[in-house]
């Protein structure tokens, strides 16, 4: 795993970095994610930026961002986030490129491999599990990626419908 910036760093404002995204990329309010999504996002992000950059304990902010999107449950979600991390993690050769939740900038930008990665998390939510293996099998180089199904779809059953709506993510 590779942020595209230091993942300790920590900027003032979005505009400090300027980066814009490069031709596989594209910004994250135009991939069209939802709410779950997002969240999903923010959480996925924190524990790449953990095994990163261990330093910046990004396990904090993940389990942090779950418990107040999710109440309750977001130990259980950010717990099945980990193991859909780990289930593309063990399933790749090759490095994943993530952008650090930490700058603004880069945090509105989606690398190719998020956008896949989050990609296959929304065709899962809908029921389309062909489209979702498609983008796994590209993001996982290939490999077999029945056990990241698996866990994309058991981190899609553990999000609480509804989420708390005073959360604010």
């Amino acid at each position: 795993m590779t942020a595209r910036r230091n993942p300790g760093l920590r900027h003032e404002n979005s505009s400090c970095c300027g980066r814009q995204p490069d031709a596989k990329e594209i910004a994250v309010e135009a991939a069209g994610l939802d709410r779950f999504e997002d969240i999903t996002l923010q959480i996925f992000r924190y524990f790449f930026q953990a095994f990163a950059c261990p330093q910046s304990q990004g396990w904090v902010h993940a389990l942090e961002v779950a418990r107040s999107a999710c109440g309750e449950h977001g130990a259980s979600v950010a717990h099945k986030v980990l193991d859909a991390m780990r289930a593309v993690r063990t399933t790749r050769t090759s490095t994943f490129m993530f952008n650090s939740p930490s700058c603004p900038g880069c945090a509105a930008i989606l690398s190719e491999h998020e956008r896949r990665l989050m990609s296959a998390l929304a065709s899962i939510r809908r029921g389309r599990v062909a489209p979702a293996q498609l983008e796994l099998m590209m993001l996982c180089e290939g490999n077999d990626v029945s056990g990241a199904i698996s866990a994309f779809m058991a981190l899609s059953d553990a999000m609480p419908d509804p989420l708390p709506a005073e959360t604010g993510l």
